[in-house]
Order: C-alpha cells, then structure tokens, then sequence
C-alpha cells in the first residue's frame, strides 16, 4: 500500500515537472527575438566567392562591412574578378529586415554594376549569411560582427 501510494506521488511529480517544462519552454518561444534594421549595426568582415555563369567569371569579395542600423551600408575591400585584383573596391547600398531575420541589400559598385543579396541574420545579428540573387550568378558569402555601434 504504501508502495502504491509512493508511486502515484512519483507519478504525479513526474506529470508536474514534464508540465512546468513545456511551460518555461512555450515562455521561451514567446520571448525569441524578433529583427529590424537596428539589428545590423556595425563593422563586419566580410567574404564571397563564386561564379557569375553567365560570362564564367569566377568572383572572389573580402574586406570590410559597415551598417548603420538604419538600413545603409557602405563596403571596402579586395576582389579577384577572373584573377584580375581590384584594392580599394567599393560598394554602397540599402537593406531591409524582416521580423523573422530575414532580408534583402540592394547593392551598387564603385564601376555602377549592381547586386543584389538575399540574406540571414543569427547569432543576435553577429554572423549574417547571404547570397546574391541576380540571375546567372552563383556567389554566396557570410559577415561577422567586428564591432558594434549599439
């Protein structure tokens, strides 16, 4: 009998804590962060490789990153177009963000080509992940946050 009973409090216990557990973690899932323009902000180096298929030039970008939390952003860096070194390139462009940390650049080199980027945000906005969406390219990168602004 007293077995019985010690079992059905186990059991109960154990019904209480499996409860608690699926309320702290729906809490959790409450609280999880929501993205905006401010949640890129600062410098990020920067990479992105690949191949623009359409004329088979392969493409290599590193350097510098700087977004000011409101939706600007200016890059300088080194690229490898074909092998070709160019120092000193620039870009400047605008992004937006979406609540699920999701977004889009559009972009405009110093020599006026354009881009465009489709991106990710992780990491409480210290990595971003993209990749460049204008037809017959195959160019992905990702930016890590040296220093920020916030």
């Amino acid at each position: 009998m007293n077995y019985l009973r010690m079992s059905r409090t186990g059991i109960a216990l154990g019904i209480g804590v499996f409860a608690c557990a699926i309320a702290v973690a729906a809490q959790q899932k409450k609280v999880e962060r929501s993205c905006s323009a401010a949640s890129l902000n600062g410098n990020y180096g920067f990479s992105m490789t690949g191949t623009n298929t359409r004329i088979s030039l392969p493409f290599a970008f590193v350097g510098l990153m700087t977004a000011d939390g409101a939706g600007n952003l200016t890059v300088k860096g080194s690229q490898s177009r074909g092998g070709r070194i160019v120092r000193g390139a620039g870009v400047t462009g605008t992004y937006k963000v979406l609540p699920t940390c999701t977004g889009t650049a559009a972009l405009r080199f110093d020599d006026d080509t354009p881009g465009s980027l489709e991106f990710v945000i992780v990491d409480d906005g210290k990595q971003v992940l993209f990749i460049d969406v204008i037809e017959g390219t195959v160019e992905s990168g990702s930016a890590t946050l040296m220093s920020s602004r916030r």
